[in-house]
């Protein structure tokens, strides 16, 4: 996926907004990667997370060792193996919030994810009722710590409530595709 990206990114020719999904989500990361200076913005709509680890529901098991892919991807400084990219645990005090893993900056600077920071800007989209909740924080966090311009929108926090994981399949999608306008358009949400 990452290659065929880049290589239509290519053929375009022009910056892009790359658009993802779920475990679709991870595309758009290693596609802006491989060609950062025809990226224009991230739009992430509940993207496979968190950084380094499954969710809850899926056991906890190791993940994503890159952090938000499971693939080389560019980090500053370089980074040859993923055990190099050390990590923390944020302990949450919360049912409602899982434990978040970022890297570990107590012994220096977090390594910044070279490529991904010289997007313009980062949409993290996440609904009211689903387990992207949980964790889509987290994800967020990661990527700013890491020097990206992310942002997160809950969509609850901008009237849109109700809604799950395959929010753009539900009666309200207008709403939500309105929210996505607004952001990719520069609007305030």
């Amino acid at each position: 996926m990452q290659q065929a990206g880049a290589a239509l990114l290519d053929r375009i020719g022009k910056k892009v907004i790359l658009i993802g999904h779920s475990d679709g989500g991870k595309a758009p990361w290693l596609i802006a990667d491989s060609r950062p200076k025809l990226v224009q913005s991230i739009v992430a709509i509940e993207p496979a997370g968190p950084p380094f680890i499954e969710p809850p529901l899926n056991g906890l098991v190791p993940a994503r060792a890159w952090g938000v892919v499971s693939i080389p991807i560019t980090y500053d400084p370089p980074v040859t193996e993923p055990s190099q990219i050390k990590t923390t645990v944020i302990v949450s005090n919360s049912t409602d919030i899982n434990n978040c893993t970022i890297q570990d900056a107590s012994k220096g600077k977090p390594r910044v994810l070279k490529n991904l920071a010289t997007i313009d800007r980062v949409l993290i989209l996440t609904s009211q009722a689903s387990w992207h909740t949980g964790y889509d924080w987290c994800t967020t966090l990661f990527l700013k710590q890491a020097g990206v311009n992310a942002e997160q929108i809950k969509l609850q926090d901008v009237g849109v409530k109700g809604n799950g994981h395959m929010m753009f399949m539900e009666k309200n999608s207008d709403d939500v595709a309105e929210v996505l306008r607004g952001w990719i358009e520069g609007s305030k949400h």
